[in-house]
């Protein structure tokens, strides 16, 4: 990425950011807007044990949420922990389908024991090709739960978008 270099600037108006470059002369600054979804509901009720270890799975499609200049994903996992002296752990990758999961997708990992009654949230952002099949999947490195009152979800949290 090159430099800015502002010297001697005496201009009146508007300087559009279509018109800055880097000093490389070539490379533009490219606007980016974040669309905020709230936590809409991908997948939840989770309570995925050890046979989906080293398994694909699908958290949702995201078309409805999506488009052409989008380049990344905020993802949110919840997991609730209900009870003490059980496990529950769930580790693993966040990618677009199509993707490689260990090369483009984000690490997840929550491992939990012996916790009593807790609830935890974490934000993952996943990069997005716009040009891509349009599912959120999960490469399930670990699952092991004790309990069915052990529960995780996923929401989309937010769109990151180019818009120049």
């Amino acid at each position: 990425m090159g430099t800015l270099n502002v010297t001697n600037l005496n201009h009146t108006g508007t300087i559009s950011v279509d018109n800055i470059r880097h000093s490389d002369g070539v490379t533009k600054h490219t606007d980016v807007t974040y669309d905020t979804k709230v936590g809409s509901t991908l997948l939840a009720g989770i309570t995925w044990h050890t046979d989906k270890n080293s398994t694909t799975q699908t958290i949702g499609d995201l078309a409805a949420y999506v488009d052409a200049n989008t380049y990344a994903v905020d993802i949110t996992h919840w997991y609730q922990h209900n009870g003490s002296t059980n496990h529950g752990y769930l580790g693993g990758y966040l990618f677009q389908q199509g993707k490689t999961y260990n090369q483009d997708g984000t690490w997840i990992s929550h491992y939990h024991y012996d916790w009593y009654y807790n609830v935890t949230t974490e934000q993952h952002t996943v990069l997005w090709d716009p040009a891509g099949n349009t599912n959120l999947q999960m490469y399930v490195s670990t699952a092991h739960n004790s309990s069915t009152s052990n529960t995780h979800g996923f929401y989309i949290a937010g769109v990151h978008k180019k818009t120049g």
